[in-house]
Formats: structure tokens, sequence, C-alpha cells
């Protein structure tokens, strides 16, 4: 299903990036203590993921990039890492499992799962929305998590304890702030964090939603 695609071996952008004809995906990741690099896939979490090597950079040393025929957006990925070895914070031995710190989508915080691929193209914005110019700015803050769900009547069900609101969430009191006059809302940290409960000040993954709120399209 997945193979090299000769001719990728430099490549600009950091994470996975699809093809412009979708017919696979180019990766790139920084790891400049590593001696190898893979890069794991899998169409679904039924399958095992498949080991594809990745080439060192000639030209920016630390980098390692690969393109993949047969990737589509959906499927999981994360990098195998063999560092070169030589001190305690550069181990060498087993390699490591790491999910691409560039991921725009994960499962969870944890490091070791992997994340997806996205396509963030095939996105339809529902309604055109004129920005205003800055110094007309009137900025609601909320923190996502916390914003529904307290007393205002909306149920709230993204976590097992009803307590963590999610974009969708937030989505629906969005008149409640433009009855208010702003025109502009500015979210706490929304990226992925560890735990579930916080105002997300502990990243654990910089491009990623978190989780809990919903999936990158769910944002947009």
């Amino acid at each position: 299903m997945y193979s090299i695609a000769a001719g990728v071996d430099s490549l600009p952008a950091l994470g996975a990036n699809l093809f412009p004809d979708k017919s696979g995906a180019s990766f790139r990741v920084w790891a400049p203590n590593a001696s190898a690099v893979n890069v794991r896939l899998s169409p679904n979490a039924a399958q095992a993921l498949q080991p594809f090597p990745l080439s060192a950079d000639p030209t920016n040393p630390g980098y390692w990039s690969a393109g993949i025929t047969g990737v589509a957006a959906g499927h999981l990925y994360q990098f195998e890492i063999t560092n070169r070895g030589g001190d305690k914070y550069d181990p060498g031995g087993v390699p490591f499992l790491r999910i691409d710190p560039a991921a725009r989508q994960v499962q969870s915080s944890d490091r070791r799962v992997p994340g997806f691929v996205l396509d963030p193209t095939t996105f339809t914005w529902k309604s055109s929305f004129p920005t205003p110019s800055f110094e007309n700015f009137i900025i609601y803050q909320a923190h996502v998590g916390t914003f529904a769900g307290r007393g205002d009547g909306l149920p709230v069900v993204t976590d097992s304890n009803g307590s963590t609101a999610s974009f969708a969430d937030v989505a629906a009191k969005l008149g409640y702030i433009r009855s208010m006059n702003f025109n502009a809302v500015q979210f706490l940290p929304n990226g992925e964090y560890r735990g579930s409960e916080g105002e997300a000040y502990n990243p654990s993954n910089y491009y990623a939603p978190e989780s809990l709120y919903g999936s990158p399209d769910d944002l947009r």
C-alpha cells in the first residue's frame, strides 16, 4: 500500500504534508541526535504501523525527510528514532517511538501514541466573516474547557465527569458573546495538554488542538 516516493528527501515543511495531487505525503522531523529515523504508518488503528526510512538532509544537518505514496488524510503516523548514544541525555539502543512534534491532530498527550495525517484544504467554511480592523476589536477572552456547562443550561459531556466543554459547546454560546457587542474572541491556550483539567499552559503538542475539545475542523 505504501512506498517511498522518489526524489523527496529534502523538504522545507516540518510534519506530515499531503502532496498536491493527494497521492501520498511528505514527512520531515528535526532529530539532531539520531542515527536513523523511520516514519511508522497505518491506515487505521486496527492495522499495525509499518516503518519506512527517512533520509538525513545533506544540507541541513539534524533534519530527516521522506515522501511516502499511498498516505491519505486520517492515516496514523509516528516517528521511530534511533539515537547515536553517548551520554544519559542521548541514550542509544532501542528506538524511541515519538509522536510528530508538528502533528496537527493527536489522540492524547501521550508522546508514544500516533497522530493523524490531515488535509486542511477539505474544510468548507459555511459563512463569510468580515474581520474588524485591529483598532476596532472588542475582545472577549474565554477558556474553552470551562466556558460552557456551568449553570448555563448547556449539557457538557466531553469527559466522564461532564466538566470539560468542547469547541462545539463554545459555538453554541457565540450568540451570548455577540449579544454583549463583542466582535472578537480570544481563546486561552487550546493546544493539546497533559491531563483533562487545567488552562492548557502545560502543552504537550503545540500544533494540535486539545483532543477533549474536538478536532481541528471543530476549531475552524
